[in-house]
């Protein structure tokens, strides 16, 4: 399952950078055997994704594997954590 953006913003500052973010909130129920898509339209192929729980404590993913310039799968099939119903986690793309 792919999922709309939540942000998309350009970063400033850096000359010449043109590095952009992309950021979207998910819930349990849009992994797909423990697989989140992120679709973050970034159009660069290996962007640094990370990503962090209703907490706000960072989770490793097991891959983060690009599928495209806007796509990428982010496995997350060893999280032992709680997945709490209708709690957001959150995922950050930076590329460009």
């Amino acid at each position: 399952m792919s999922v709309d953006l939540d942000r998309k913003q350009k970063m400033y500052g850096i000359p010449g950078a043109g590095i952009e973010t992309a950021f979207k909130k998910f819930l349990k129920t849009d992994l797909v055997a423990n697989i989140f898509y992120f679709d973050h339209k970034l159009e660069c192929k290996y962007p640094i994704v990370a990503v962090y729980d209703d907490a706000d404590k960072m989770i490793v993913p097991d891959e983060v594997i690009p599928i495209d310039e806007n796509r990428c799968m982010v496995d997350l099939t060893s999280f032992t954590g709680a997945w709490v119903s209708g709690h957001a986690f959150k995922v950050r793309a930076i590329g460009g």
